[in-house]
């Protein structure tokens, strides 16, 4: 690939090599994997596409959001929206803290905006994004509120304003991974949430292993879950330590969760990658 260029889905093989002034020589080689994460909701207004991501939910039952908003247009993008419920805060991002997009993008959180509309506002700290760049914007809101839609708006250079209703109602609403509640108390387990198993090779090329010795002796249900939402599959089965979760083989390459029921009370959900 030409410098510059984007990754094509799936893995992408890359090797450098290296020669001294002796003809001594030496190789390395790595993988960039990409894969295409799938949208609940999706609108393109003028250059500019909103993409509702994904809703996850707390053990607090707070809501969060995750919006994808791709500017294809030469201007920078100068700020952007997100509608809350007229009352509430969102629970996060704070007020005035700022926010790093996955990007590597930061922006300054105003919470609660009051124009031109009742909003969460994201205002770029540094060079913002434009010509094709995207940046992902991620908020929660209080246990209250579960809105059916979602207006999005951005302000471009040159006071150029595109906006959008994203449908709420298309997206599963799965558990937030790995979440649980300040100071929660276990009295027989010591192990948190995100050391409660681990899942591995991820990405997977259809052979998945999960350790499960924390839980040894429990009865677990275990039920595996599309980017969706769909439910793929649910076993029951008892912890040993190590065991092996097939994956079916007509199961297309993208994410998927893996969610597990403990007999103590104990929910958690993991995220893998398959990618045969």
């Amino acid at each position: 690939l030409s410098s510059g260029s984007a990754f094509p889905l799936g893995a992408n093989t890359i090797c450098y090599k290296a020669e001294d002034a002796c003809g001594q020589t030496a190789s390395c080689c790595f993988d960039v994997r990409v894969f295409e994460e799938s949208a609940c909701d999706v609108k393109v207004i003028g250059c500019v596409k909103f993409e509702l991501l994904g809703i996850t939910i707390d053990v607090k039952q707070r809501l969060s959001y995750r919006i994808r908003t791709t500017n294809n247009c030469t201007n920078k993008l100068m700020y952007m929206l997100v509608e809350i419920p007229s009352g509430f805060n969102a629970a996060k991002p704070v007020n005035n803290s700022t926010y790093v997009a996955p990007g590597g993008h930061t922006y300054l959180v105003r919470n609660p905006n009051y124009a031109p509309y009742y909003s969460v506002r994201f205002n770029p700290l540094s060079d913002s994004i434009r010509n094709g760049e995207y940046d992902v914007f991620k908020y929660t809101l209080q246990a209250q509120a579960d809105p059916d839609y979602i207006h999005v708006l951005v302000r471009l250079q040159e006071q150029i304003y595109q906006d959008a209703y994203l449908n709420t109602f298309y997206c599963p609403v799965l558990p937030e991974p790995s979440s649980r509640p300040e100071n929660e108390e276990r009295d027989a387990i010591s192990y948190t949430l995100d050391d409660a198993f681990v899942l591995f090779p991820n990405p997977s090329n259809g052979t998945l292993f999960a350790d499960f010795s924390q839980w040894k002796g429990q009865n677990l249900q275990v039920r595996i879950f599309n980017a969706q939402g769909a439910l793929l599959e649910s076993q029951k089965l008892l912890a040993e330590g190590v065991q092996t979760i097939e994956l079916a083989p007509e199961w297309t390459n993208g994410i998927y969760w893996l969610e597990v029921h403990g007999e103590s009370g104990d929910h958690v959900v993991k995220r893998f990658v398959l990618a045969r």
